[in-house]
C-alpha cells in the first residue's frame, strides 16, 4: 500500500514500510520527501506526487501541532486518516476530523469531540538505550534531574517560570533539542505538561 504521510513529524513509517508498505512524507521539514511550505489542495497535492511516480492509496495527516496547509481532503479519491495528538490546544481538530474517513485521537479524554468512526491510539516513544544493568545504570547517571522540552511555547507561558523556580531549590539540568543524551544520563526526568495531557515525554522519559 502507498501511504502518503502529511506532516513534519514521520510517525510510523518506518514501521509501515518493515510491514510492506511504501510511505512517502511531506511536510514542512527538509528531511521528508517532499518539503513543502506553502498552502496546497489535497488534488493538486496527490497530483504532485503522481508527477514523482508516488501513487497514494492512502493519505494520513500525523498532527504536528501547527494550522494544516492541506485543504480539501474530504474530495480525495482515496481513504484519509487523521491522528490527532495536541486536541487539548487546538481546538478545531473536533470540526477538522469530520473531513477524514478514519480518525485516532491520543488524549482519552477528548473522546466527545470526534465522530464516530474514532478510536483512541495512546501516544508512544520508540526505544532509544541499550540495556543497562543497575550498576551501569548508577554509573552512566551523572544529572541527577533532567528537562528537556521547549521553554517559551504560547501553548505552556509558565513553563519557564516553573523551571527557573524549581532550579533554585534542586539541581537540575534545562535543555532544548535533542533530548536522548540527556535523558541517558539522568536520574530523574521532569516533564511539565501544558494542560495536563499525557505527551509524548512521558514516554520518552
Amino acid at each position: 500500500m502507498n501511504i502518503l504521510q502529511y506532516g513534519k513529524n514521520p510517525y510510523f513509517s518506518e514501521e509501515l514500510e518493515k510491514m510492506g508498505h511504501r510511505v512517502f512524507s511531506v511536510g514542512e521539514s527538509e528531511t521528508c520527501n517532499l518539503p513543502m511550505f506553502g498552502i496546497i489542495s489535497a488534488k493538486k497535492l496527490f497530483e504532485l506526487c503522481r508527477s514523482k511516480g508516488f501513487v497514494p492509496d492512502v493519505f494520513l495527516h500525523a498532527d504536528d501541532s501547527t494550522l494544516p496547509h492541506v485543504y480539501g481532503v474530504e474530495e480525495l479519491p482515496v481513504p484519509a486518516v487523521f491522528y490527532s495528538i495536541d486536541t487539548y490546544c487546538h481546538g478545531w481538530h473536533g470540526a477538522y476530523s469530520r473531513s477524514f474517513d478514519f480518525v485516532l485521537y491520543a488524549q482519552a479524554e477528548e473522546k466527545e469531540k470526534f465522530p464516530s468512526y474514532s478510536e483512541h491510539f495512546p501516544l508512544f516513544a520508540k526505544y532509544f538505550s541499550p540495556f543497562e544493568t543497575k550498576e551501569e545504570w548508577l554509573r552512566n547517571r551523572t544529572v541527577p534531574i533532567a528537562f528537556v522540552g521547549t521553554l517559551g511555547h504560547k501553548n505552556n507561558p509558565d513553563r519557564a517560570g516553573f523551571y527557573s523556580l524549581f532550579k533554585a531549590f534542586m539541581p537540575i539540568v534545562v535543555r532544548q533539542g535533542n533530548f536522548v543524551p540527556v535523558y541517558q544520563r539522568a536520574r530523574i526526568v521532569l516533564n511539565q505538561s501544558a494542560a495536563g495531557e499525557i505527551n509524548f515525554r512521558t514516554f520518552e522519559a
